[in-house]
């Protein structure tokens, strides 16, 4: 890996050797067809972003870029950094969001739109039944619910509505 690297760029390492050990991930994550001054330019963005620290900000940075960079489902990211789509401060400054696929973005909108279903509060539960006539049109299609209204000893409050009115 290093060595491929190395043969690919003449420009020598870092004296930090976290910083060399990143442009090497980012290097590995952009596969063959890449090269490494994209490599480098990328890590170097994402110190300058992280203000020329090495801290755990900035190898949580570089592991989400290695991660969403080599991901197999998500081709269309590496190809357009690899051909200079997308610039290298660009994609230092991505969040994991806007490195995700096509496909996962709309996976987490639809989770997204389940769960804002889900959490809708539940409406009132009605039922229909002939157990009730109304006193207007005397007809036996009803429906009904019941809701405590008052403390929990008291009996639960009935409302009808007609089904079909006249």
């Amino acid at each position: 890996m290093v060595d491929s690297l190395k043969a690919d760029s003449s420009e020598g390492g870092s004296v930090d050797n976290v910083r060399d050990k990143c442009v090497v991930m980012i290097y590995d994550a952009l596969a063959l067809d890449s090269t490494a001054e994209r490599a480098i330019g990328i890590e170097r963005a994402a110190n300058k972003s992280m203000n020329f620290s090495t801290g755990n900000d900035y190898r949580a940075k570089m592991r989400s870029l290695f991660l969403n960079l080599k991901d197999k489902g998500n081709p269309a990211l590496r190809n357009e950094i690899v051909l200079g789509y997308i610039s290298t401060e660009k994609v230092a400054s991505m969040s994991k969001d806007e490195m995700a696929s096509e496909s996962v973005r709309m996976l987490k909108e639809k989770i997204a739109s389940d769960n804002l279903f889900k959490a809708k509060a539940v409406g009132v539960t009605q039922a229909e039944t002939d157990a009730f006539k109304c006193g207007r049109c005397h007809q036996r299609k009803c429906t009904y619910y019941q809701m405590q209204t008052r403390s929990a000893d008291e009996p639960m409050t009935v409302s009808r509505f007609h089904v079909h009115i006249i």
